[in-house]
């Protein structure tokens, strides 16, 4: 008997007894599915080349045979959506498999059975695998099972593994203060920085790209956090990707004009990977912070201490004789309680 027509006999008695053989049955190839932290949003970083992020072993444990030729099913499942290798794909080239000797299947090795040609699709289309390839926020199960290379027939039980896939949360602003007020000074040198938010993997913190874009406000009375969506800012700076988290900007050299002080700014950060991907939520885009530069009202505000006075004080501060007198700061402007 030829070695093609003992294998067929092999897998039909396989195929023929399975039933009989429920949970104890042995199948000629067992596989583990692997996947290594952290879990790229992108499709394509799990057979990118040099990735490790999703891996197979497999083990041809048939010790009648030397070695055996195999392919794959990859399944990617989760949050309605379903990615799955075609039960009818034949790959360029197989797998070989020698007996007892586990092989390790990654990166461009899952090319072929993750190409959006090669796949059945549910929940996603092609065009949106294509253009962005980004899977939603959500848990999914990555599975790998092998077939015979020439028939098809499984070889194996599919093999998963679980993956919690999430977006990085954005940056958050530091400096300036948010709703606070920056001293004009001369020249105009004004302190950016901003932190990656708790959780964020260290690894990408460390690769990632940061763009600082700063706008005034024109519309006096404007909601600051809506100005630019609502056309009421002007962009006076926006800096390249930089591999940093602050950035000192000199607003009479760098920018397209200067501070005006008494004016409202709105400034904000975005976060790209090293490679310039958008793995953050919000589009890697923090949240608006606002300052004024200098106070409002031509950027002046008489600046007086907290002060109390005594009746002996208050006979040169009030002509309320015997009056308590305190002047505070309330809302920017000077205040006076008599007491």
């Amino acid at each position: 008997m030829s070695k093609n027509m003992n294998r067929i006999y092999h897998l039909l008695s396989f195929i023929l007894f399975l039933p009989l053989l429920g949970n104890s049955q042995q199948l000629p190839v067992s596989v583990t599915t692997i996947m290594n932290t952290p879990h790229p949003v992108y499709v394509n970083e799990y057979y990118s080349i040099g990735s490790n992020a999703l891996q197979g072993i497999i083990t041809l444990n048939d010790l009648n045979e030397p070695s055996w030729d195999v392919r794959l099913i990859v399944t990617i499942e989760g949050e309605g959506i379903k990615i799955r290798t075609k039960q009818n794909f034949l790959p360029t080239s197989p797998i070989n498999l020698t007996s007892g000797i586990p092989s390790v299947i990654e990166g461009s090795a899952f090319a072929q059975y993750l190409d959006v040609n090669n796949v059945d699709l549910e929940g996603i289309t092609a065009a949106s695998l294509n253009q962005s390839g980004k899977l939603p926020e959500g848990i999914y199960n990555f599975c790998i099972e092998v077939l015979d290379y020439v028939s098809g027939v499984p070889l194996s039980l599919p093999s998963c593994a679980p993956a919690f896939i999430f977006f990085e949360p954005p940056p958050i602003t530091l400096q300036p203060e948010c709703e606070g007020v920056v001293v004009p000074s001369d020249p105009q040198i004004v302190s950016f920085s901003w932190q990656i938010a708790g959780g964020a993997s260290p690894t990408i913190a460390i690769n990632s790209l940061y763009q600082l874009s700063v706008y005034e406000v024109t519309e006096e009375g404007s909601d600051p956090y809506f100005a630019v969506a609502n056309n009421h800012a002007l962009l006076v700076y926006e800096s390249d990707f930089i591999n940093q988290t602050q950035n000192q900007i000199d607003f009479g050299i760098n920018t397209t004009s200067m501070l005006t002080p008494g004016k409202q700014y709105v400034y904000r950060v975005r976060a790209v990977d090293g490679d310039g991907k958008d793995i953050y939520r919000n589009n890697g885009f923090s949240e608006w912070c606002w300052f004024f530069y200098g106070y409002p009202h031509d950027g002046n505000l008489a600046k007086q201490p907290l002060r109390m006075s005594t009746y002996s004080e208050s006979l040169s501060l009030s002509p309320l004789v015997g009056m308590l007198v305190i002047w505070v700061f309330q809302d920017k402007s000077l205040t006076t309680w008599l007491l």
